[in-house]
């Protein structure tokens, strides 16, 4: 019987961090042939202190076409509000890619990404022309002689096109964050406490109570309220709040978005409660805690 050989084991660097999710996003975008945006709404690509694990160029739309006007306030608070809000809000209720059709006349595929229930991101893969005409923000009439030009350049997107694309970019999306989540955060925990901090990560930003969380483990809300306190050191709503203060401070130093909207993204129902949570956390005001930062 032949002797069995042995082989070397070389370790690979671990995909789950900032640098190697980079790594990755480029070479998907040399593999389809598009630009790839990561909107990042729930905040779960941060790394161990709180910061972001992507880019700015890979968390916002950098391309010429959609760089062009962003100088204008109110072009970029237009773009900010369609694509950094409005589409993610659309991706949570689908399942699958679609094309979306910007203001400016670009077309894109979106591609929402689920784990375990939650929409966890949403992937932008584009750019071409589309078929709907520019409403520009500022003025009534055409588009600016340049953007026009521009967007001349844009190849048309096909429903061939569309095709080829959606089923590999969600696969290619489901992967990104099962490695992120399952890796980085949770991976030598006991089962339900990890599974406790998953959940709060991955829902933090929506709406849930102690009793979403039993549903969740499948116990009752009594027992799910002993353990959460166990394994996170406080009260679950106190462990809910903490992290979406976590992710807001990182917002209002990382965007310009405004308090208000930045409440609403990490997930209180107000401003009004948001500055009560950040004031009895931070110790001081969201708005004056930003500006000190950036001072």
């Amino acid at each position: 019987m032949a002797k069995r050989q042995d082989f070397e084991r070389i370790a690979l660097p671990d995909v789950a961090s900032g640098k190697r999710l980079e790594e990755a996003l480029a070479c998907a975008e040399a593999a389809f042939g598009v630009r790839l945006t990561v909107s990042d709404h729930a905040a779960l690509f941060l790394d161990a202190s709180g910061e972001p694990a992507l880019p700015p160029a890979r968390r916002r739309h950098e391309l010429p076409y959609c760089e062009w006007g962003r100088r204008r306030p109110a072009w970029d608070q237009a773009c900010l509000a369609h694509c950094g809000r409005a589409v993610p809000l659309q991706a949570a209720e689908y399942d699958r890619p679609f094309a979306h059709c910007c203001w400016k006349g670009a077309a894109e595929i979106v591609v929402p990404v689920h784990y375990e229930g939650a929409h966890a991101c949403t992937l932008f893969a584009g750019l071409w022309r589309s078929p709907h005409p520019y409403q520009a923000p500022l003025k009534r009439g055409g588009a600016p002689p340049e953007l026009e030009a521009l967007r001349a350049e844009l190849p048309e997107l096909k429903r061939a096109e569309l095709a080829r694309l959606a089923g590999p970019l969600q696969l290619f999306g489901a992967g990104l964050v099962s490695l992120w989540l399952g890796q980085l955060r949770w991976g030598g925990e006991a089962d339900r406490a990890a599974r406790i901090r998953r959940f709060i990560h991955l829902r933090a930003h929506e709406q849930v109570k102690l009793a979403d969380l039993a549903r969740y483990l499948a116990l009752s809300p009594s027992r799910t309220g002993a353990l959460a306190r166990a394994c996170l050191g406080r009260p679950f709503q106190e462990a809910l709040s903490f992290e979406r203060i976590r992710r807001a401070r990182t917002l209002l130093r990382q965007t310009r978005r405004s308090v208000k909207e930045i409440a609403r993204r990490v997930g209180f129902n107000s401003e009004y409660y948001f500055n009560r949570a950040f004031k009895r956390e931070v110790g001081e005001a969201p708005g004056r805690w930003r500006r000190r930062q950036v001072r």
